[in-house]
């Protein structure tokens, strides 16, 4: 079976008869995100089972993203019933995620939540301000510690003592009610509120939580957790002057749902889009693998150990 997707188009409706489906867009994404009536398997390449390497599994009445950054026009897809298939090249599910038995949970749009993924492989990270694990920022008050579950933080000073993560592509938000939660010390804050069309200033707080439980808004002394944008309507989700985090999480909805950790095998297929380590410094960026973010100016960099980086970090 195969259906063909029109011209142009990113989603498609298509009812399964229980065989395989191809679904064969007309340009390359690196994302693919199913939404299925019943369960239903999703897959790279032909003949997958349930089970096999690089399946995933959509459950009934659920959906799922697949950010295999490679630059595809096909996936296939095996059940029966009624799909929604959608092509992008943002790690973002279009689709809201639908609860199970009351313990459902949303999709979480944050990169590399946990702090697990690490190609730099430092143990501790300080200094100037720069990247440290990946996707995450580091303000050069902050230092970084790799601790078993999470980091832990230590501060020189109070102006920015913080960890922040950048979201690509802000404008597919707008409008939308936004949570973020992160587990701290054992404790889990949240902070709720609809992400508006428009700001005055340069680094509006939209959301904050504060570890003491005050709903006075919070300076850089203070340990909190927050949404802020940025000039340029750029969302970051901030950890504010705290001891260290174990997990966080951006959804789409008005309720922190629970944590769920991420597959470290996809996760850092999508870290790759924005940090790579080669051993040699000329690789095209059409040959790099996954595709490296769209419009980005990669730098490469010379590292110690005779490898180099390439970095399109946001």
């Amino acid at each position: 079976m195969k259906k063909i997707v029109s011209s142009g188009k990113r989603m498609t409706t298509v009812n399964l008869d229980g065989t395989e489906c191809e679904v064969v867009f007309s340009s390359s994404y690196n994302v693919f995100s199913v939404k299925a009536e019943n369960t239903v398997t999703m897959a790279l390449e032909s003949g997958k089972s349930e089970g096999d390497d690089g399946v995933i599994t959509v459950p009934a009445g659920e959906s799922r993203m697949y950010p295999h950054m490679r630059g595809l026009k096909s996936v296939f897809i095996t059940g029966s019933g009624k799909v929604e298939v959608f092509a992008s090249n943002e790690a973002v599910n279009p689709f809201k995620s639908a609860p199970v038995n009351n313990g459902g949970y949303n999709a979480n749009l944050l990169i590399n939540p946990d702090f697990k993924i690490n190609q730099r492989g430092l143990a501790t990270y300080s200094g100037i301000s720069a990247y440290s694990v990946d996707h995450w920022f580091r303000n050069s008050e902050a230092t970084m510690n790799i601790a078993e579950n999470g980091i832990t933080l230590t501060y020189s000073g109070t102006s920015n003592p913080s960890v922040f993560q950048k979201i690509e592509n802000t404008k597919l938000l707008l409008g939308k009610t936004l949570t973020f939660s992160a587990c701290i010390d054992g404790a889990v804050y949240s902070c709720t509120n609809i992400l508006p069309d428009a700001f005055s200033g340069t680094a509006a707080y939209f959301a904050f939580a504060r570890l003491d439980g005050s709903t006075s808004m919070p300076d850089n002394s203070v340990p909190h957790i927050r949404m802020q944008i940025l000039t340029g309507l750029n969302l970051i989700c901030v950890l504010n002057n705290v001891s260290g985090c174990e997990w966080a999480k951006l959804e789409i909805g008005s309720t922190a749902t629970p944590y769920s950790p991420p597959d470290p095998a996809t996760e850092l297929i999508k870290c790759q889009r924005y940090y790579q380590i080669r051993s040699t410094n000329n690789i095209a960026a059409v040959d790099m693998r996954p595709n490296m973010r769209e419009g980005a100016d990669i730098k490469i960099t010379a590292l110690s150990d005779g490898n180099y980086s390439y970095a399109a970090e946001l």
